[in-house]
């Protein structure tokens, strides 16, 4: 009598691995995907700490004049009263894959109670991928495209002042996530906060070659570009800092989900081979 073929008794088996072998594939492509992700995420993260030290610098020496002329020529640097009409910038992400970055922007609007529509507060928020987490938990007045890559900032920074130029607030607060503690801080923009300890004593006025009020005004430009540029800096290194925890994480898991799919899959070889020994035995001569 004529044995069975090898497949006979488990035809599942050989099924069943080459599924395992195309699902192995598929994860193996998609870690790689992942890989180059992460790579192009820790790249930019480099671009853009190359020019967050010098934007930090600049924006110090900014404040340092400010101090200086403070001492002479007080500027309007009472902080806001609840009465005052507020703007918040909620600066999130544009693009996926990092974590929980926009939803804990989220958290943190709900915990300062902006989620109310029925107050004075304009809210704009920069990041698609943030106005999607958002969307009907904290209202939104505007939505504008964020930067995926540093190059973007510019062009971000440019549509922000032009809404900012047609709302003139009186008082504009920033939530953002810190690029080296990856919380989230309120900066609060205007009215400018002056460090009293910045405040210098002069013994003969400040020597200035503009009016003051000229002077004030070029300085509150230089300070309002300068802070912007570091806050959107620091929003997009933690952003780049999230996405590379997210892909390495879920690269983890796709590497021990391929790890137990090959184990499987040496399994099923195993009884295929178990199978074909015992039809071999079951033909040998007695």
């Amino acid at each position: 009598m004529a044995a069975p073929p090898a497949s006979g008794r488990y035809p599942w088996a050989m099924t069943r691995r080459r599924d395992i072998d195309r699902h192995v594939t598929a994860l193996t492509q998609i870690s790689g995907v992942m890989g180059s992700m992460k790579k192009l995420a820790q790249m930019e993260g480099y671009k853009v700490e190359r020019l967050l030290l010098p934007q930090r610098m600049a924006l110090a020496n900014i404040r340092r004049a400010a101090a200086d002329f403070h001492s002479t020529w007080p500027l309007p640097i009472a902080p806001p009263t609840e009465e005052t009409a507020k703007v918040y910038v909620i600066w999130g992400s544009e693009r996926g894959f990092c974590g929980d970055f926009n939803q804990r922007l989220v958290s943190e609007l709900e915990r300062l109670h902006l989620q109310d529509a029925s107050d004075n507060t304009v809210r704009i928020v920069i990041g698609r991928r943030c106005a999607a987490a958002l969307q009907q938990r904290v209202p939104a007045d505007h939505v504008l495209p964020g930067a995926g890559i540093v190059d973007e900032i510019p062009h971000v920074l440019g549509d922000l002042l032009e809404i900012l130029a047609g709302l003139a607030p009186d008082a504009l607060n920033v939530l953002s996530h810190h690029s080296e503690t990856g919380a989230i801080s309120q900066t609060r923009v205007l009215p400018p906060e002056l460090q009293v300890e910045d405040t210098l004593n002069f013994r003969t006025p400040i020597l200035l070659n503009l009016k003051p009020e000229a002077f004030l005004r070029e300085l509150l430009d230089h300070y309002l570009f300068a802070i912007l540029h570091e806050l959107a800096y620091e929003s997009l290194l933690a952003e780049c800092r999230y996405r590379m925890q997210h892909l390495e994480s879920a690269g983890r898991r796709i590497d021990e989900r391929i790890a137990r799919l090959k184990l499987r899959r040496n399994t099923l070889r195993q009884e295929e081979i178990t199978e074909e020994l015992e039809i071999i035995l079951l033909n040998a001569p007695g």
